[in-house]
C-alpha cells in the first residue's frame, strides 16, 4: 500500500517509536511529507533530536516545510535552540511584510 495515509501512519510510527529513524528518512521526502514529518518529529521527539533537524528546517525552500518545522518547535520552548530559531522566523516574517508593504507604497 502506498498511498498517503500509509505514508502518514509509517511517519507517525517512526516518530513514536524511533525518531532517528525518522530523520534519516526525511532527506528524501516530498515537501508535503515533509511537512508532517517535522511536526510529528517535534511532538514526539526528545529535544536533543528534534531540535536540530528542526532548527535546519527552518531554512528550508518550500514555506510549508518551513510550517512543519515551527509546529514542531512549538514543543520545545524549554529549549534556547527552539526559541532562537522561533524568534529568528518571527523576524523574517516581519521583515518581508515590511519589505512588501514599501513596494506596495512606492509602486
Amino acid at each position: 500500500m502506498t498511498d498517503a495515509r500509509h505514508r502518514y501512519g509509517a511517519v507517525e510510527r517512526l516518530a513514536r517509536t524511533d525518531p532517528a529513524a525518522l530523520v534519516e528518512s526525511m532527506a528524501g521526502m516530498r515537501s508535503s511529507l515533509l511537512t508532517a514529518a517535522a511536526e510529528l518529529l517535534g511532538r514526539h521527539a526528545a529535544s536533543d533530536v528534534a531540535v536540530p533537524v528542526l532548527v535546519h528546517l527552518t531554512r528550508h525552500g518550500d514555506a510549508i516545510v518551513r510550517e512543519g518545522a515551527l509546529r514542531g518547535l512549538r514543543y520545545h520552548v524549554a529549549d534556547t535552540r527552539a526559541v532562537a530559531a522561533l524568534r529568528a522566523m518571527r523576524d523574517d516574517t516581519v521583515l518581508e511584510l515590511r519589505l512588501m508593504a514599501t513596494r506596495a507604497v512606492t509602486e
